[in-house]
């Protein structure tokens, strides 16, 4: 069907691994969140280390730390990534601990959502 839903079965492998094969839900990320910022995953010391701005990137409107993008003026940290078949976008405040995830089966889907969502969460 041209155009239509199309599976990615031949581009990645058909069990869970790294690079978008990984299963996931909205409620793994908040857990991941939490637990990274309480230090059961890294110690606390480590984390402030990875989200510490390492770099400017002012086309993104954002800074980068060690694996993480980082709001431009606050605390946030965000994740996101994509593959053929899906897409990710996940910001977490550690201040208010609010996190907002999206997760799609599209490669372009998590991105409009994500773009509203930046524009109406304070930064």
């Amino acid at each position: 069907m041209a155009g239509g839903w199309r599976t990615n079965v031949f581009h990645l492998p058909v069990r869970g691994s790294g690079d978008g094969g990984i299963y996931s839900t909205v409620a793994d990320i908040s857990a991941f969140w939490q637990a990274l910022f309480a230090g059961r995953i890294v110690p606390a010391r480590w984390v402030a280390e990875m989200v510490r701005p390492r770099s400017d990137v002012p086309a993104e409107s954002r800074r980068y730390g060690l694996g993480f993008w980082l709001g431009e003026h606050d605390d946030t940290v965000i994740l996101e990534g994509f593959d053929a078949g899906v897409s990710f976008w996940s910001r977490h405040d550690p201040r208010s601990a609010s996190t907002c995830t999206v997760i799609s089966n599209n490669s372009e889907g998590a991105w409009p959502i994500a773009q509203r969502l930046d524009e109406l969460l304070p930064s």
